[in-house]
């Protein structure tokens, strides 16, 4: 099983004004199976790369951070959805933040060329 990581949050790289929300939560990378038992993750998905970001529903400090994390990217034009299993089986797009949504998927916004 991946732990979470000590590298540079390549989202904190990319958006700065996310780094103390980001710092309120563990980060990694790999797949939704690498989430410890117990924990919730949002995976965002864009050009820094697909990175998760891991909170605890039980510590409400945690929650808020998750909670500032997906309002700040949803207002920077990213998408959520709601998946299931640790496969993050496809589920309906979320407009609102559920902290009991044990994985959650955050697509970077389209790009036109």
């Amino acid at each position: 099983m991946n732990t979470p990581t000590t590298t540079p949050n390549p989202l904190a790289v990319k958006f700065p004004d996310l780094k103390p929300t980001l710092d309120a939560l563990a980060f990694m990378d790999g797949s939704f199976e690498d989430v410890p038992e117990g924990k919730s993750a949002i995976a965002v998905m864009g050009e820094p790369g697909d990175t998760k970001h891991i909170w605890d529903k039980r510590k409400e400090d945690e929650v808020e951070a998750a909670r500032s994390l997906f309002k700040s990217l949803t207002k920077k034009g990213y998408r959520a959805f709601h998946v299931t299993g640790k496969d993050g089986d496809k589920g309906e797009q979320m407009s609102d933040f559920d902290p009991n949504a044990e994985r959650m998927i955050m697509v970077g916004p389209l790009q036109g060329g």
